[in-house]
């Protein structure tokens, strides 16, 4: 058998800021949830997990099942947050004070991760050109 390669999985939650509850709940309970729970039957499978701000408002809002469910899995090491822009900008785009802004938002969104956030999604960092 020849020797595993790591696999770096990572999955990205997303809807437009503002979109119609009714989309966006038909999502959780289509998508979003569903895939949290077959994945939170293997713990040992772990994977980064990035959402739009704004997402994950709604979610803790109007989904807090969705969100323990990721809060455990965060909590036991399976889940690893990633964190960008709160609104998802184009960092390169924006003033300077206003991608601290944004990233310092992001941040205060991702507290239910002991470890703090010190990286962007990279879409962002490559808009950026880093």
């Amino acid at each position: 058998m020849p020797d595993a390669l790591p696999l770096l999985f990572g999955v990205h939650a997303h809807q437009p800021i503002g979109n119609f509850p009714e989309v966006v709940d038909d999502a959780v309970a289509r998508c979003y949830h569903p895939f949290l729970q077959v994945l939170d039957r293997y713990p040992d499978f772990v994977f980064a997990f990035h959402s739009s701000g704004w997402l994950l408002g709604y979610l803790a809002e109007r989904h807090p099942q969705t969100m323990e469910l990721l809060r455990s899995m965060v909590a036991r090491g399976q889940v690893e947050l990633v964190g960008a822009g709160d609104t998802e900008p184009v960092l390169a785009a924006i003033p300077y004070l206003d991608r601290i802004e944004q990233l310092q938002s992001m941040s205060n969104r991702l507290q239910m991760d002991p470890e703090p956030q010190c990286g962007a999604g990279i879409r962002t960092l490559l808009a950026a050109g880093a």
